[in-house]
């Protein structure tokens, strides 16, 4: 009982450390982006902000089919929802039968 006991705390402490250690590396990436960030400024180079036009359509990487493709794939599973992503709320559940956001009730 103890040794199971001892396993259960070291897997505890393992997984602390490995999001402690996750956090750190994060943290690193963070400085060494906001560095070259600032060499690049300091070259003179410039940062455009794109018009929001020009990305508005994207959705999300998450999903490779089309709402309407999940849509007929959900109702052949037989299920009555499935994920898609809502402007309002980012990725939520759609019912099948109308392809509309449970959350919102609007349509793609």
């Amino acid at each position: 009982m103890n040794e199971a006991f001892n396993q259960r705390i070291w897997s505890v402490q393992v997984g602390k450390n490995a999001t402690h250690a996750q956090i750190i590396a994060k943290r690193r990436l963070r400085e060494e982006l906001e560095t070259e960030m600032e060499k690049f400024l300091a070259k003179g180079g410039e940062v455009e902000t794109l018009d929001r036009s020009q990305y508005q359509t994207f959705r999300s990487p998450c999903f490779d089919k089309s709402i309407h493709e999940l849509q007929q794939l959900a109702i052949k599973n037989k299920r009555k929802s499935f994920s898609y992503w809502c402007d309002t709320h980012g990725i939520a559940q759609f019912r099948s039968k109308n392809a509309k956001c449970i959350r919102c009730e609007v349509t793609l």
